[in-house]
């Protein structure tokens, strides 16, 4: 419509160009331009035709066109105008507006547009614009202006044609158009289901909210795209037909599809599609509405799973009677094979075809159907397989919307089993009522209800003197009825209660009865009713009084026997066993009575004696008597039980065997007596074997002997672990010399070394007074033992004996034997054993430490004489070659080779004798000695400084000498037991071997002191040291570092025999040799309550 437009203005301005330019023979084809404008090209043909016959050149107001027009000059102002502008148009006179401004007819707002389009329209040769005009009434109308220019024969603007069209209904219509669409956006837009626009080709043209928010995709992202790709991948060639069949035949239709959320949740929609028409009814799109079926889809999934798990047959029919629905309770209950049904699952088949179901019932069924009736019946049935069953059946009719039967929904119910109670329940009805047992029914709340006539028969009372009545207020009830009825009342809840009630008669009489009480539940699972069955037990009662009176007085005489009695019935099933078989066994009565023969003798026997007892049974039912049959039971714990078994038969008054009696005596004590003897002489055998097996060995064949005699020891006593400890020299730490381990026991003799005695202070306190430690079970330790218990679990060790081993009334060590498998339990008498070998022991290891003494010593003495020997030999040799050349010298005068010969000989002569004095000093260390005294370890040192002092001071060097803190500092003096003049030999011999080796030092040191807390004293220098692999060979008789030092070598052996007389030891911790290494030498001695101790 725009272009026919355009090309109508096009024309218009051609046609008026042309008329300005002379050339009148132009006119304007009227049949190529649009209506709104073909009353313009004829007044511009009458223009012509007018001009042509009056050859003016400006427009005659005669002439009027269908618009307002006027002729205005090149600067715009208006020269002419047509009467329709000035009355009708502006309401003004015509000569009025005639000069104004081409804008002064106009609103000012529009103005500078208006000026604007004016002088396009010069410029391009046409312009338009809308505007608004102002009337001269003061009114206002929308127009659209329209300018050309009229020109010379140069081309040259002489004059501007413009008209007005009146655009009031255009604006009108737009106006109401754009209502009538924002309208339609909004309700487009508040739609609350998915609505979009596609056009012929699928595509998606727009789309609502609710589209963006079922799909999760955007509008942006829906607008463009072709419309099936919201839907699942499978149904898009659907999509694609369903949509060109709408396209085809311009009918709406009804689709079901599944939308693919962008979260991948796929949603069912139905979808309804419904042609876009052009205003004249061409198709150009279609507007598609979806609906969340998700509920729907729900809904009839749970309905469909109602219906599917329905306890009750639901079918449904129409109105001929076929079959259009059914469940599998339906089903089950119909039995129609799938192949009759006609169609699958059934579908369409009529009822009155169904082989199995009263044809004629059916028949009757649908004709009251058809009425509008709804049937309640019951009917037989009879399945493929010939059951015949009974089925309740409710018909009811449904209706169309013109309320017509349109057909029948059937809920049918297999009542077979109801039917079958129905009848059981008269049966035993009929039986209770001819019953000769009195029954009765009582409610929940105790009323009776109902007695049979055996209830009047037995107690005399009439029913109407029952019924009706709560329990407590029947006639029968006794006081003693009521306390037990109330005790029983928490009971009444059970399936199943029985207990006995005495009762009244109406003699009077008492009867004693045996109830039983049954509840009725309802489907509820509540109990609507109780029935009790009432039997007369009063004769029984008393069988059972006598019966009781005699049992009691045999199990009293079997209760207070000593030894245990079992007692087997006919079958040899236990039936009885005394309190003395509970005791001995641990097995209550409850759990043994009742057992066969062959479960009892499994659970009580050893395996080897059950084979005998099976032997045995047969001899048993024959009535065979058995005496002193020896054999084991097994206790409850599996403890061995040795017993001599007796068995008789039981027989009844007519002589028939209809049990045995089996007496046991218990001969535990017995075999325990024999044991032990057996053990304690085993036991004596090892010993003396080990013993006699010592006498034969070398000292260095000991250990070897000690670890066998721990393996036969340990293996005899059927423990884990056996080891002997041994004491340090001080008594302070302790050693595990010796140990054996059973198979599978982690040795832990590595573990043990050197432990302080002070880790064990219970252990300890016991074995210094030569007691033997017992623990059957670690775990009991009394607290004061709590180091040692934690030391013996880590252990892993259960149980332990600990024997001291006393070698001339002093603790050298202790035996031990462990159990790390098991608790184990040790007799006394094997206990003592075990103390006489801590004894044997003890002795043998003194021995063996005396033979090795006296090898030391034996070896000491050849390696003494050696060295004297050798030494005194080299003074000897000195002294007789220089005899021989003083005699030289002196036959040859030489005077001055003779005075060095007698220096020779008498410094040869003084070495000898220093020699001699070392060695003889020496041999007196531990013969000749002083009384030891308690003194300060201080006041010793003082005097080994006062007797060496001159030695200090003939050195060259500045030597300085300290006490260490220990000593200068203390506020208590160290005190020691010692022989005091030998302990300062020992220090003076230190000190001046400290001076001797003390090399280039420059600043010699000597500190003498001992470690705190402990009883080790210490000489330490800065000299060049001692190296590693001499630290003991300086200890050694005349051994020197340095061969060409002064001396004899026997300081250091004289040093280490004092310091071991007194029962110390010894040592040397030193870098290495080299200045500045030093060496320390270390030296322990006695205290004076260590001494005390070792006296007592």
């Amino acid at each position: 419509m725009a272009e026919v437009k355009d090309k109508s203005i096009s024309m218009l301005n051609r046609a008026l160009d042309n008329v300005l330019d002379g050339d009148l023979t132009a006119r304007v084809d009227l049949g190529l331009i649009s209506k709104e404008y073909r009353g313009i090209g004829e007044k511009i043909n009458e223009v012509v035709d007018v001009i042509s016959k009056t050859k003016i050149s400006k427009i005659s107001k005669s002439i009027e066109f269908p618009n307002p027009a006027s002729i205005f000059t090149p600067d715009g102002r208006r020269i002419d105008t047509n009467f329709l502008a000035a009355e009708r148009y502006f309401r003004r006179p015509r000569d009025e507006i005639i000069g104004e401004r081409i804008e002064a007819l106009y609103t000012e707002e529009d103005a500078e547009r208006i000026r604007d389009t004016f002088e396009e329209s010069k410029r391009t040769g046409f312009s338009s614009c809308e505007t608004t005009v102002r009337r001269g009434d003061g009114t206002t109308f929308p127009a659209v202006l329209n300018f050309a220019p009229v020109k010379d024969e140069k081309g040259s603007v002489i004059n501007v044609l413009g008209t007005a069209s009146d655009v009031s209904e255009l604006k009108k219509k737009e106006r109401e158009l754009k209502a009538e669409k924002e309208y339609i956006s909004d309700i487009f837009a508040t739609m609350p289901d998915p609505l979009c626009i596609v056009d012929l080709n699928g595509t998606r043209t727009d789309c609502d909210p609710a589209m963006e928010e079922i799909t999760g995709i955007t509008r942006e992202e829906l607008i463009g795209k072709p419309a099936k790709i919201v839907f699942v991948e499978e149904e898009w060639a659907e999509c694609d037909h369903a949509m060109k069949e709408v396209f085809k035949t311009g009918h709406a239709t009804h689709l079901e599809r599944t939308i693919l959320a962008k979260d991948g949740r796929k949603i069912p929609v139905s979808a309804h599609v419904h042609v876009r028409r052009d205003a004249d009814g061409n198709p150009i799109g279609a507007i598609v509405a979806l609906r969340d079926v998700s509920e729907i889809k729900k809904r009839e999934e749970e309905l469909r799973l109602v219906l599917n798990n329905a306890p009750v047959g639901i079918m449904r029919f129409d109105r001929g009677g076929t079959i259009l629905y059914e469940n599998p309770a339906a089903k089950e209950i119909s039995g129609v094979p799938e192949e009759e049904r006609g169609r699958p699952k059934g579908i369409g088949m009529k009822i009155t075809n169904m082989p199995n179901i009263d044809v004629t019932t059916s028949i009757e069924w649908m004709e009251k159907i058809s009425s509008g009736e709804r049937v309640s019946d019951r009917v037989r049935f009879k399945s493929l397989y010939g059951k015949e069953s009974m089925l309740a059946a409710e018909v009811v009719p449904t209706f169309d919307e013109k309320g017509e039967v349109d057909g029948v929904i059937a809920l049918i119910k297999d009542v077979t089993e109801l039917e079958e109670k129905r009848r059981e329940i008269e049966r035993l009805s009929t039986m209770v009522e001819n019953s000769g047992t009195p029954i009765a029914l009582l409610d929940p709340t105790s009323r009776w209800k109902y007695v049979n006539p055996a209830f009047e028969k037995v107690f005399g009372f009439k029913r109407e003197e029952v019924l009706g009545k709560l329990g407590f207020e029947t006639p029968m009830i006794t006081g003693e009825a009521k306390k037990i009825i109330t005790e029983k009342r928490e009971l009444y809840g059970k399936d199943a209660v029985t207990f006995e009630l005495p009762l009244v008669k109406r003699s009077g009489e008492i009867v004693h009865i045996l109830l039983t009480q049954t509840c009725i539940y309802d489907e509820k699972g509540e109990v609507t009713n109780w029935v009790g069955e009432l039997n007369d037990i009063t004769e029984l009662k008393k069988r059972e009084e006598e019966l009781k009176e005699a049992r009691d007085y045999t199990q009293n005489v079997l209760d207070g026997a000593a030894a245990p009695v079992l007692v087997f019935d006919r079958n040899i099933n236990l039936n009885y066993v005394n309190s003395s078989f509970e005791q001995a066994t641990g097995y209550t009565k409850e759990e043994c009575i009742g057992d066969t023969m062959d479960e009892f003798m499994s659970k009580i026997l050893k395996e080897e004696d059950v084979a005998r007892m099976t032997d045995m049974a047969g001899r048993i039912a024959s009535g065979e008597v058995v005496h002193s049959m020896p054999l084991t039971f097994l206790t409850k714990e599996r403890r061995e039980l040795p017993a001599l078994l007796s068995i008789a038969p039981i027989k009844d008054v007519e002589g028939d065997i209809v049990g045995s009696v089996v007496t046991a005596m218990d001969i535990t004590d017995l075999k325990r007596v024999e044991e032990a003897l057996e053990y304690r002489a085993d036991f004596e055998n090892l010993i003396a074997t080990i013993s006699t097996n010592f006498i034969n060995l070398h000292s260095d064949e000991i250990d070897t002997g000690i670890n066998r005699a721990l393996q036969a020891l340990g293996e005899f006593a059927g423990i884990d672990r056996s080891y002997l400890f041994l004491f340090s020299e001080d008594g302070t730490m302790i050693f595990n010399t010796h140990e054996w381990c059973a198979e599978g026991i982690e040795p832990q003799i590595d573990n043990l070394q050197g432990l302080p005695i002070n880790d064990f202070p219970w252990f300890m306190e016991k074995l210094n007074r030569f007691e033997t430690i017992y623990t059957p079970r670690v775990a009991n330790l009394p607290p004061e033992a709590n180091a040692e218990k934690e030391h013996l679990q880590l252990q892993g060790i259960q149980s332990l004996i600990i024997v001291p081993m006393v070698y001339n009334r002093s603790l050298v060590g202790f035996l031990g034997f462990d159990s790390v498998r098991a608790e184990k339990r040790w007799a006394e008498g094997a206990i003592a054993l075990l103390g006489m070998m801590g004894e044997f022991f003890a002795n043998t290891l003194e021995r063996k430490k005396m033979e090795d003494e006296l090898k030391a010593k034996n070896t000491e003495m050849e390696r003494f004489v050696y060295t004297v020997s050798h030494d005194l030999r080299s003074p000897l040799i000195t002294i007789s070659g220089f005899a021989g050349m003083l005699k030289r010298d002196i036959e040859n005068s030489k005077r001055e080779d003779v005075e060095t010969d007698l220096l020779m000989i008498e410094d040869a002569t003084k070495k000898m004798d220093h020699l001699l004095r070392d060695t003889l000093e020496l041999s007196r260390v531990g013969r000749i000695t002083n009384p030891p005294e308690d003194v300060s370890f201080k006041d010793i040192v003082k005097d080994a400084l006062d007797q060496i002092s001159g030695e200090i001071g003939s050195e060259e060097k500045d030597i300085e000498i300290s006490l260490e803190d220990s000593i200068s500092k203390s506020k208590k003096e160290k005190i020691v037991h010692v022989d005091r003049e030998r302990i300062v030999e020992v220090l003076t011999n230190l000190i001046s071997n400290s001076i001797r080796y003390i090399g280039d030092q420059s600043k010699p040191k000597i500190e003498i002191g001992y470690l705190r807390d402990e009883n080790v004293f210490f000489v330490r220098d800065n000299g060049i040291g001692i190296p590693p692999d001499q630290h003991e060979k300086v200890f050694d008789l005349f051994y020197k570092i340095d061969k060409k030092s002064e001396g004899s070598g026997a300081g250091l052996a004289i040093v280490k025999r004092i310091v071991e007389v007194h029962g110390g030891r010894i040592w040397i911790e030193s870098g290495g040799e080299g200045n500045d290494k030093g060496s320390t030498f270390y030296f322990t001695l006695p205290e004076p309550d260590e001494v005390v101790k070792n006296e007592e």
